[in-house]
């Protein structure tokens, strides 16, 4: 199966997955192969709002 067709797989099912965790996982690799880059990172907000956190790299 494509890459891309994978990631729009998960997109369509992705509330099935309970798990931020797992969610995140999921997505970067499923976006780093879709779009053939080598390293990709989720960015969140931290609790106080004022920098990012790096997750799933």
């Amino acid at each position: 199966m494509k890459e891309r067709q994978k990631l729009s797989d998960f997109a369509s099912k992705i509330y099935d997955v309970f798990s931020l965790q797992e969610q995140g996982k999921t997505l970067v690799t499923l976006v780093t192969k879709a779009t053939g880059c080598k390293h990709a990172c989720l960015l969140f907000l931290d609790v106080y709002g004022e920098d990012f956190t790096t997750l799933f790299c």
